[in-house]
Protein backbone atom coordinates (compact mmCIF):
# COMPACT_ATOMS: atom_id res chain seq x y z
CA UNK A 1 0.00 0.00 0.00
CA UNK A 2 1.55 3.11 -1.01
CA UNK A 3 1.97 5.95 1.82
CA UNK A 4 -0.92 8.25 -0.05
CA UNK A 5 -3.34 5.66 0.22
CA UNK A 6 -2.20 4.16 3.71
CA UNK A 7 -3.10 7.99 4.69
CA UNK A 8 -6.25 8.38 2.86
CA UNK A 9 -7.35 4.65 4.61
CA UNK A 10 -6.19 6.31 8.35
CA UNK A 11 -8.47 9.15 7.83
CA UNK A 12 -11.70 7.46 6.24
CA UNK A 13 -11.87 5.18 8.94
CA UNK A 14 -11.42 7.80 11.88
CA UNK A 15 -14.08 9.78 10.02
CA UNK A 16 -16.67 6.65 9.84
CA UNK A 17 -15.68 5.49 13.11
CA UNK A 18 -18.03 8.89 13.71
CA UNK A 19 -21.30 7.22 12.04
CA UNK A 20 -21.34 9.83 9.70
CA UNK A 21 -24.86 8.46 8.78
CA UNK A 22 -26.13 8.10 12.03
CA UNK A 23 -25.51 11.58 12.74
CA UNK A 24 -27.92 12.20 10.02
CA UNK A 25 -31.29 11.93 11.99
CA UNK A 26 -29.79 13.46 15.07
CA UNK A 27 -29.16 16.68 12.98
CA UNK A 28 -32.13 16.23 11.28
CA UNK A 29 -34.24 17.15 14.65
CA UNK A 30 -32.42 19.98 15.60
CA UNK A 31 -32.94 21.46 12.24
CA UNK A 32 -36.69 20.82 12.66
CA UNK A 33 -35.76 22.33 15.97
CA UNK A 34 -34.51 25.57 14.60
CA UNK A 35 -36.74 26.22 11.84
CA UNK A 36 -40.02 25.81 13.91
CA UNK A 37 -38.64 27.65 16.48
CA UNK A 38 -38.75 30.79 13.95
CA UNK A 39 -35.35 30.92 12.52
CA UNK A 40 -35.66 33.65 10.11
CA UNK A 41 -36.75 35.82 13.06
CA UNK A 42 -33.81 34.98 15.42
CA UNK A 43 -30.90 33.45 14.66
CA UNK A 44 -27.84 35.23 12.68
CA UNK A 45 -26.33 32.87 9.68
CA UNK A 46 -23.19 32.36 12.18
CA UNK A 47 -24.53 31.08 15.03
CA UNK A 48 -26.66 28.53 13.23
CA UNK A 49 -23.50 26.81 11.01
CA UNK A 50 -21.27 27.11 14.52
CA UNK A 51 -24.47 25.54 16.34
CA UNK A 52 -24.91 22.67 13.70
CA UNK A 53 -21.53 21.73 12.88
CA UNK A 54 -20.70 21.86 16.83
CA UNK A 55 -23.99 19.74 17.24
CA UNK A 56 -22.61 17.18 14.64
CA UNK A 57 -19.31 16.73 15.84
CA UNK A 58 -20.87 16.40 19.35
CA UNK A 59 -23.23 13.29 18.28
CA UNK A 60 -19.64 11.88 16.99
CA UNK A 61 -18.31 12.19 19.78
CA UNK A 62 -21.53 10.20 21.40
CA UNK A 63 -21.35 7.51 18.86
CA UNK A 64 -17.81 6.66 19.47
CA UNK A 65 -18.92 6.11 23.46
CA UNK A 66 -21.71 4.38 22.41
CA UNK A 67 -19.17 2.00 19.84
CA UNK A 68 -16.79 1.69 23.09
CA UNK A 69 -19.25 0.48 25.57
CA UNK A 70 -20.94 -2.19 22.65
CA UNK A 71 -17.54 -3.80 21.53
CA UNK A 72 -18.57 -7.43 22.24
CA UNK A 73 -22.64 -7.14 21.28
CA UNK A 74 -21.20 -5.62 18.05
CA UNK A 75 -18.64 -8.18 17.36
CA UNK A 76 -21.61 -10.99 17.68
CA UNK A 77 -24.27 -8.71 15.84
CA UNK A 78 -20.90 -8.87 13.14
CA UNK A 79 -21.67 -4.89 12.15
CA UNK A 80 -19.58 -1.92 13.16
CA UNK A 81 -16.09 -4.08 12.25
CA UNK A 82 -14.01 -0.87 13.43
CA UNK A 83 -13.44 -1.20 16.68
CA UNK A 84 -14.51 -5.24 17.50
CA UNK A 85 -11.65 -6.15 14.54
CA UNK A 86 -9.18 -4.22 16.08
CA UNK A 87 -8.48 -1.43 13.15
CA UNK A 88 -9.07 1.25 15.54
CA UNK A 89 -7.88 0.93 18.85
CA UNK A 90 -9.89 1.24 21.98
CA UNK A 91 -7.58 4.35 23.73
CA UNK A 92 -7.63 5.92 20.55
CA UNK A 93 -11.17 5.82 19.48
CA UNK A 94 -11.03 7.14 23.65
CA UNK A 95 -9.50 10.23 23.09
CA UNK A 96 -11.53 11.04 19.79
CA UNK A 97 -14.56 10.63 21.93
CA UNK A 98 -12.53 13.19 24.38
CA UNK A 99 -11.26 15.44 22.17
CA UNK A 100 -14.41 16.24 20.29
CA UNK A 101 -17.02 16.25 22.97
CA UNK A 102 -14.46 19.25 24.27
CA UNK A 103 -14.15 20.89 21.41
CA UNK A 104 -17.60 21.05 20.34
CA UNK A 105 -18.80 22.35 23.83
CA UNK A 106 -15.90 24.80 23.77
CA UNK A 107 -17.24 25.90 20.18
CA UNK A 108 -21.17 26.30 21.29
CA UNK A 109 -20.10 28.64 24.73
CA UNK A 110 -19.71 31.61 22.27
CA UNK A 111 -23.45 31.18 21.18
CA UNK A 112 -24.59 31.81 24.70
CA UNK A 113 -28.40 31.55 25.72
CA UNK A 114 -29.66 27.69 26.49
CA UNK A 115 -27.25 26.06 23.79
CA UNK A 116 -24.32 25.59 25.83
CA UNK A 117 -26.81 23.60 28.47
CA UNK A 118 -28.31 21.65 25.87
CA UNK A 119 -25.33 20.75 24.26
CA UNK A 120 -24.31 19.53 27.73
CA UNK A 121 -27.99 17.68 27.98
CA UNK A 122 -27.61 15.99 24.80
CA UNK A 123 -23.76 14.96 25.50
CA UNK A 124 -25.38 12.99 29.22
CA UNK A 125 -27.98 11.47 27.43
CA UNK A 126 -25.51 10.08 25.28
CA UNK A 127 -23.43 9.16 28.10
CA UNK A 128 -26.44 7.90 30.30
CA UNK A 129 -27.24 5.52 26.66
CA UNK A 130 -24.62 4.14 26.94
CA UNK A 131 -21.90 3.86 29.61
CA UNK A 132 -22.47 2.21 32.83
CA UNK A 133 -23.52 2.51 35.38
CA UNK A 134 -26.74 3.55 33.84
CA UNK A 135 -26.00 2.18 30.39
CA UNK A 136 -29.97 2.65 29.45
CA UNK A 137 -29.58 0.99 25.68
CA UNK A 138 -29.58 -2.08 28.07
CA UNK A 139 -32.74 -2.70 29.57
CA UNK A 140 -35.89 -2.04 28.31
CA UNK A 141 -37.65 0.24 28.18
CA UNK A 142 -35.35 2.69 29.19
CA UNK A 143 -33.47 2.09 25.54
CA UNK A 144 -36.70 3.05 24.10
CA UNK A 145 -37.52 6.52 25.97
CA UNK A 146 -33.71 7.59 25.97
CA UNK A 147 -33.75 7.19 22.37
CA UNK A 148 -36.88 8.75 21.65
CA UNK A 149 -35.84 11.81 24.41
CA UNK A 150 -32.79 12.21 22.62
CA UNK A 151 -33.55 12.88 19.13
CA UNK A 152 -36.67 13.69 18.86
CA UNK A 153 -36.80 16.47 21.91
CA UNK A 154 -33.21 17.23 23.04
CA UNK A 155 -31.96 17.78 19.32
CA UNK A 156 -35.24 19.27 18.93
CA UNK A 157 -34.86 21.18 21.76
CA UNK A 158 -31.12 22.14 20.96
CA UNK A 159 -32.15 23.36 17.71
CA UNK A 160 -34.72 25.56 18.89
CA UNK A 161 -32.08 26.95 21.55
CA UNK A 162 -29.99 28.41 18.79
CA UNK A 163 -32.89 31.38 18.30
CA UNK A 164 -34.49 31.56 21.34
CA UNK A 165 -34.91 29.32 24.83
CA UNK A 166 -37.86 26.93 24.45
CA UNK A 167 -40.95 26.60 26.66
CA UNK A 168 -42.52 23.66 27.61
CA UNK A 169 -45.55 23.98 25.19
CA UNK A 170 -42.74 24.69 22.81
CA UNK A 171 -41.67 21.19 23.26
CA UNK A 172 -44.92 19.78 23.06
CA UNK A 173 -44.61 20.03 19.49
CA UNK A 174 -42.31 17.45 19.90
CA UNK A 175 -43.74 14.79 20.89
CA UNK A 176 -44.99 13.30 17.99
CA UNK A 177 -41.28 13.30 16.66
CA UNK A 178 -40.16 11.53 20.33
CA UNK A 179 -42.91 8.32 19.20
CA UNK A 180 -41.76 8.44 15.74
CA UNK A 181 -38.18 8.03 16.85
CA UNK A 182 -39.68 5.56 19.41
CA UNK A 183 -41.09 3.45 16.85
CA UNK A 184 -37.71 2.99 14.47
CA UNK A 185 -35.34 2.31 17.50
CA UNK A 186 -38.22 -0.71 18.63
CA UNK A 187 -37.48 -2.28 15.01
CA UNK A 188 -33.74 -1.75 15.03
CA UNK A 189 -33.76 -3.38 18.18
CA UNK A 190 -35.22 -6.26 17.14
CA UNK A 191 -32.86 -7.34 14.38
CA UNK A 192 -29.98 -6.63 17.23
CA UNK A 193 -31.33 -9.43 19.66
CA UNK A 194 -28.35 -11.95 19.18
CA UNK A 195 -25.43 -10.01 19.96
CA UNK A 196 -27.54 -8.11 23.07
CA UNK A 197 -28.53 -11.60 24.06
CA UNK A 198 -25.01 -12.97 24.61
CA UNK A 199 -24.18 -9.90 26.38
CA UNK A 200 -26.34 -10.21 28.95
CA UNK A 201 -28.58 -7.23 27.98
CA UNK A 202 -32.63 -6.88 28.61
CA UNK A 203 -32.87 -4.83 25.52
CA UNK A 204 -36.46 -3.87 23.88
CA UNK A 205 -35.07 -7.13 21.14
CA UNK A 206 -34.71 -9.54 24.26
CA UNK A 207 -37.25 -9.12 26.25
CA UNK A 208 -40.07 -8.27 23.64
CA UNK A 209 -40.81 -11.47 20.49
CA UNK A 210 -40.96 -10.31 17.32
CA UNK A 211 -44.08 -9.92 16.79
CA UNK A 212 -44.82 -7.97 19.67
CA UNK A 213 -42.08 -5.51 19.30
CA UNK A 214 -43.41 -4.80 15.25
CA UNK A 215 -46.90 -4.02 16.77
CA UNK A 216 -45.73 -2.03 19.36
CA UNK A 217 -43.33 0.34 17.03
CA UNK A 218 -46.91 0.73 14.38
CA UNK A 219 -48.76 1.96 17.51
CA UNK A 220 -45.83 4.21 18.36
CA UNK A 221 -46.43 5.77 15.07
CA UNK A 222 -50.39 5.87 14.51
CA UNK A 223 -50.25 7.68 18.23
CA UNK A 224 -47.37 10.03 17.20
CA UNK A 225 -49.81 10.91 13.65
CA UNK A 226 -52.78 11.90 16.07
CA UNK A 227 -50.97 13.77 18.38
CA UNK A 228 -49.20 15.70 15.06
CA UNK A 229 -53.04 16.41 14.50
CA UNK A 230 -53.35 17.82 17.83
CA UNK A 231 -50.54 19.83 18.10
CA UNK A 232 -51.18 21.08 14.29
CA UNK A 233 -47.72 20.09 13.67
CA UNK A 234 -47.87 19.38 10.08
CA UNK A 235 -44.18 18.47 9.37
CA UNK A 236 -44.75 15.51 11.91
CA UNK A 237 -48.23 14.81 10.76
CA UNK A 238 -46.90 14.51 6.34
CA UNK A 239 -43.60 12.51 8.02
CA UNK A 240 -45.70 10.16 10.37
CA UNK A 241 -48.09 9.36 7.43
CA UNK A 242 -45.49 8.76 5.01
CA UNK A 243 -44.31 6.41 7.88
CA UNK A 244 -47.02 4.29 8.25
CA UNK A 245 -47.01 1.87 5.56
CA UNK A 246 -43.31 0.84 6.57
CA UNK A 247 -44.26 -0.07 10.02
CA UNK A 248 -47.42 -1.65 8.79
CA UNK A 249 -45.23 -4.10 6.11
CA UNK A 250 -43.22 -4.40 9.59
CA UNK A 251 -45.99 -5.51 11.55
CA UNK A 252 -48.04 -7.71 8.64
CA UNK A 253 -44.89 -9.53 7.97
CA UNK A 254 -43.04 -10.13 11.27
CA UNK A 255 -39.95 -11.47 9.80
CA UNK A 256 -36.14 -10.11 10.49
CA UNK A 257 -35.92 -9.22 6.68
CA UNK A 258 -39.30 -7.37 6.23
CA UNK A 259 -38.33 -5.70 10.45
CA UNK A 260 -35.01 -3.96 8.34
CA UNK A 261 -36.35 -2.51 5.20
CA UNK A 262 -39.30 -1.13 7.44
CA UNK A 263 -36.50 0.47 9.66
CA UNK A 264 -34.76 1.56 7.22
CA UNK A 265 -37.03 3.26 4.66
CA UNK A 266 -38.88 4.81 7.78
CA UNK A 267 -35.55 6.45 9.35
CA UNK A 268 -35.28 8.02 6.11
CA UNK A 269 -38.52 9.86 5.57
CA UNK A 270 -38.21 12.66 7.94
CA UNK A 271 -34.63 13.06 6.82
CA UNK A 272 -36.54 13.21 3.02
CA UNK A 273 -38.93 15.42 4.69
CA UNK A 274 -36.02 18.39 6.00
CA UNK A 275 -34.02 17.51 2.61
CA UNK A 276 -36.82 18.65 0.68
CA UNK A 277 -37.29 22.06 3.12
CA UNK A 278 -33.81 22.47 3.39
CA UNK A 279 -31.82 21.49 -0.53
CA UNK A 280 -28.40 21.85 0.99
CA UNK A 281 -28.93 19.04 3.41
CA UNK A 282 -30.13 16.65 1.02
CA UNK A 283 -27.08 17.36 -0.93
CA UNK A 284 -25.06 17.12 2.15
CA UNK A 285 -27.02 13.60 3.52
CA UNK A 286 -26.43 12.44 -0.64
CA UNK A 287 -23.15 13.43 -0.42
CA UNK A 288 -22.49 11.04 2.36
CA UNK A 289 -24.12 8.40 1.54
CA UNK A 290 -22.26 7.81 -1.80
CA UNK A 291 -18.91 8.06 0.31
CA UNK A 292 -20.55 5.45 2.80
CA UNK A 293 -21.28 3.23 -0.19
CA UNK A 294 -17.76 3.55 -1.47
CA UNK A 295 -16.11 3.21 1.66
CA UNK A 296 -18.07 0.29 2.40
CA UNK A 297 -17.38 -1.81 -0.43
CA UNK A 298 -13.68 -1.04 -0.72
CA UNK A 299 -13.22 -1.31 3.12
CA UNK A 300 -14.95 -4.21 4.00
CA UNK A 301 -16.70 -5.76 1.12
CA UNK A 302 -20.01 -4.98 2.34
CA UNK A 303 -23.24 -3.38 0.68
CA UNK A 304 -23.93 -0.53 3.06
CA UNK A 305 -25.79 1.45 3.21
CA UNK A 306 -28.64 -1.10 1.68
CA UNK A 307 -31.95 -1.21 1.86
CA UNK A 308 -31.93 -5.29 2.08
CA UNK A 309 -28.59 -5.96 3.26
CA UNK A 310 -27.85 -7.44 6.62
Amino acid sequence: MSLVKHIVVLVADRFFLLRPLVIVPAVTFFLLGYDEAGAEHGANDGAFYLAILSYAVLMGSVYVINQLADVESDRANEKLFLLPGGIIKKSEALVMAVLLGFLSMAAVLSIGGTTPWFFGLSLATGIAYSVPPLALKRLFPFDVVSNALGYGVVAYATGWSVVRGPTPSDLERAVPYALCVAGVFVLTALVDVEGDRRSGFRSTGVVLSLRQGVRLALALVILAFFLALLTSNRIATVGSVLSLPFFAYAALKVDYQSTRIAYRCSSAVFVLVVGVIRPPFLIVVLLLLGLSRFYYSKRFSLAYPSVRGR
